[in-house]
């Protein structure tokens, strides 16, 4: 008995030896793939907002205020490139004119004021901005020289050889009364307000 069970063992051995014993490989399980997610779409550009600038002088002491109908008023955003000497005529022009040549590419922008003072600003993009103004109605003394003070506001704004342009005569900084108004906000569709006084006119 044990003879024949060695002799059935002996067999299988080399039965599997000589033909190979079949055995089935495992399959891999395929990882599935990870669906790819959609590209981001651009954001939207920001919509523009807009201001409105109220310019008002003052006639005499009966009178008093009245508006200062052709006054101009610019948008100058705060970290705007200062102007350069090659463009400083062209800039003080616009901004004199209220209009949007040379100046666009400073990202200045500029309206005139209507029979009410009023100096509408549209398509303004939205950032902290301020205005420099210039009076139609109200004249300084030309033969008086710009402040110190002016002198360095306007360095904010235009470079050293720019700055001796704008302030030669005759410029309209020299002839007409003119400010810089405080920071001013303009926000994605919403309406900005500002507004000046010039006084009295010196002529």
């Amino acid at each position: 008995m044990y003879r024949v069970l060695v002799s059935a063992i002996a067999a299988a051995l080399c039965s599997a030896a000589l033909f190979g014993t079949a055995t089935a490989t495992p399959k891999l399980k395929q990882t599935p793939k990870a669906a790819s997610s959609p590209r981001p779409s651009p954001s939207p550009a920001p919509v523009p907002g807009s201001a409105v600038g109220l310019l008002t002088w003052q006639y005499n002491d009966f009178v008093g205020t009245k508006p200062d109908v052709g006054a101009s008023a610019c948008l100058i955003p705060l970290r705007a490139t200062k102007v350069v000497a090659d463009d400083a005529k062209g800039v003080m022009l616009d901004a004199h004119l209220g209009i949007d040549t040379t100046i666009n590419k400073y990202g200045w922008v500029c309206g005139k004021a209507d029979g009410s003072g009023a100096v509408n600003l549209d398509a303004v993009p939205p950032g902290t901005y301020t205005a420099l103004v210039i009076s139609e109605k109200t004249t300084r003394n030309f033969k008086a020289p710009l402040s110190d003070l002016e002198l360095q506001i306007l360095g904010f704004r235009f470079d050293p050889d720019a700055v001796r342009i704008v302030t030669m005569e005759p410029s309209v900084l020299l002839l007409r009364q003119w400010s810089f108004v405080s920071t001013i906000v303009v926000r994605s569709g919403t309406v900005s307000h500002f507004s000046y006084d010039f006084g009295h006119t010196y002529f």
